[in-house]
């Protein structure tokens, strides 16, 4: 991790790590730009007088697009292929990856698009563009439920831990005859419109 950190404060250089061993490291040559993105989504309803009322805001995974170029003057070897391999494997195996940059470390990140692009005259070389979204997961719970408490359906052959609730039966709404709908009654019962 050290070994990240200097190439991210020391050079204009990102880092990838696929695991914590910082084996499967991808170092950089030339950071070019790095953009940070956070994004929402706000629920928008309509109500009869046409004004719009928000109940929820829903964040968006972080994302992260870096753009850089690999050389391949480094001690004879062909980087700018072998930076392009990882990110091959890495796009493959469907890796979750900690990306180290100048502003920020980002982890649980998957690679969601990678291009490469060469152009003349450095023989080569490749300026990557690397779109990078972070993955937010659940562990899930298994709980042991006892034989007994579970419920046997009318046929018999679905076992469930869970018991049949009846909803009863509920009168319909009547419908408005007058200038107003319902819609718009609960958005003044609510405050939200006058």
């Amino acid at each position: 991790m050290l070994k990240g950190l200097f190439g991210i404060f020391f050079s204009s250089s990102i880092l990838v790590q696929a695991d914590s061993s910082g084996q499967s490291e991808i170092q950089v040559d030339v950071r070019k730009s790095d953009s940070h993105n956070l994004s929402s989504e706000v629920t928008m309803n309509t109500i009869e007088n046409g004004a719009k009322i928000s109940d929820h805001i829903f964040n968006n995974p972080c994302q992260l697009s870096v753009v850089f170029h690999q050389v391949n003057t480094w001690f004879g070897k062909a980087r700018a292929r072998d930076v392009w391999t990882q990110f091959e494997k890495l796009h493959k195996d469907r890796k979750l990856v900690s990306v180290f940059t100048e502003h920020k470390i980002y982890t649980n990140m998957a690679v969601q698009n990678v291009s490469a692009l060469h152009t003349a005259p450095f023989k080569g070389a490749l300026q990557f563009s690397v779109n990078f979204v972070q993955v937010n997961s659940v562990q899930l719970e298994y709980v042991e439920v006892p034989e007994s408490q579970l419920k046997v359906d009318e046929q018999g052959t679905n076992k469930t831990a869970s018991s049949e609730i009846d909803a009863g039966s509920q009168a319909g709404i009547p419908v408005n005859t007058g200038n107003e709908s319902y819609a718009h009654k609960i958005a003044k019962q609510k405050g939200w419109v006058d």
